[in-house]
């Protein structure tokens, strides 16, 4: 989760894909030869591992949604949950998210996470890697790149998207 406003939707040039009704089989970071482990959670326990993790700060991710730190925990099963709520006051959705800014930041490598969407209109689960920030759009991308590895934000559809952001968004996209 990054505090800018990412406008990603049905409308962007992502790729957009039915989501598979079986999971695919494909080599795991244990049985390559040549892959080291350099991080790992399993969501252990009741309480979020602080040295790997931290809750994305409170705020209006976009006109109707938001994060709020009440909203996400480990449920003591292996999982991280991200619950969500219709806030009728404000016509937003409310959800938790977590991130590793500032205290796992690395760029190249194998990612592998077990996720599981609800289908739901108005969510937006997503994983996903930033580095650095937006604020010099010259066309280089050397300010800082948002990497969608999956989005789902027509999950209410059962679908979801990959992106690559760099040199900000909207009209500098």
């Amino acid at each position: 989760c990054n505090e800018s406003d990412s406008p990603a939707n049905e409308s962007d040039s992502s790729l957009e894909t039915e989501a598979p009704e079986t999971e695919s089989s494909s080599e795991s970071l244990e049985e390559s030869p040549k892959a080291t482990l350099i991080f790992e959670d399993n969501f252990d326990g009741t309480e979020l591992d602080s040295t790997k993790w931290e809750k994305c700060p409170e705020w209006n991710r976009r006109e109707h949604n938001r994060w709020s730190n009440d909203m996400s925990f480990l449920d003591g099963n292996g999982h991280y949950v991200s619950r969500m709520v219709w806030d009728e006051e404000t016509n937003q959705v409310v959800s938790g998210g977590i991130r590793t800014k500032g205290i796992f930041e690395y760029g190249y490598g194998y990612y592998e996470a077990s996720i599981k969407f609800p289908q739901a209109y108005g969510t937006w689960g997503a994983f996903w890697m930033m580095a650095g920030d937006f604020n010099n759009v010259d066309g280089s991308a050397a300010d800082g790149v948002e990497i969608d590895i999956i989005e789902s934000i027509s999950n209410d559809k059962g679908r979801y998207n990959h992106n690559l952001h760099w040199d900000g968004y909207a009209e500098d996209h």
